[in-house]
């Protein structure tokens, strides 16, 4: 990574990325427990088609950390059988994700890497190169609208410019993701009462990497045969499993 903010992100992510075997049975999961408890209008940018993606994604994840810390399951079964729950009770879709310890790994050496390794027109690198420059400028908690500002500038740029639709699409989708994750995770760091005593390179690891495994990992699976329910499931997991374990491991 450039910068020291990435390579100590990236070790403590090491530890974090590994947790979460299938060991425990899952408790049961009643209805009123997928309900997320925020909406994250903050983060919205209505002239981005498709906004609604990251909406999505913070209410699963939000909802996700919600049952974990309640029942204390941090198995991946059973945050893959909640989530199951998640998208057929609140939008009636039964979503098949994949769960890859490979691109964990990948994501968490150098997200970078997985993002430049599809096969997308050069001008569309060139967008993609500045979504990611976005987030390495992250160097405090309260930069938040600065940060959603840069996207939304961003974001425009690609929706008029003329590219393969496809490409277009996933780009401003994935910005979507980078923009909403970037509200998740630095409230979640900055409001969490057992962070007051963690130092600021803790909570900017968690920060960081959360936002780079949720972006990351939803453009991957962009170009695989996947639904938008299927690509959110993953994303909403990849998040949990380096975002919210980065800082508490």
């Amino acid at each position: 990574m450039k910068t020291w903010y990435f390579v100590t992100a990236l070790l403590l992510c090491t530890a974090a990325c590994q947790k979460g075997q299938q060991t425990a049975p899952l408790p049961s999961v009643k209805k009123s427990a997928v309900k997320p408890q925020k909406d994250f209008a903050q983060a919205a940018n209505p002239e981005n088609p498709f906004d609604e993606v990251g909406k999505i994604h913070n209410l699963g994840l939000d909802a996700l950390i919600n049952y974990m810390e309640t029942t204390r399951d941090t198995t991946r079964y059973g945050r893959s059988v909640f989530l199951a729950k998640f998208f057929k009770e609140l939008y009636n879709i039964h979503a098949k994700p994949e769960q890859s310890l490979k691109l964990e790994m990948a994501i968490k050496k150098d997200f970078k890497d997985v993002l430049f390794s599809q096969r997308i027109s050069n001008r569309s690198k060139v967008f993609l190169k500045e979504l990611s420059a976005i987030l390495e400028r992250i160097k405090t908690l309260e930069d938040y609208s600065s940060y959603k500002e840069a996207f939304v500038t961003l974001e425009k740029k690609i929706y008029l410019e003329k590219l393969p639709e496809k490409e277009k699409e996933i780009l401003l989708s994935t910005a979507s993701i980078f923009r909403y994750s970037g509200l998740f995770w630095m409230e979640f760091y900055k409001n969490n009462p057992q962070a007051e005593t963690w130092g600021l390179l803790r909570k900017l690891a968690g920060v960081i990497v959360g936002i780079a495994a949720d972006a990351t990992s939803f453009f991957y699976y962009a170009f695989v045969d996947s639904s938008y329910y299927e690509r959110l499931e993953s994303t909403i997991d990849m998040s949990y499993v380096c975002g919210y374990g980065t800082g508490w491991y």
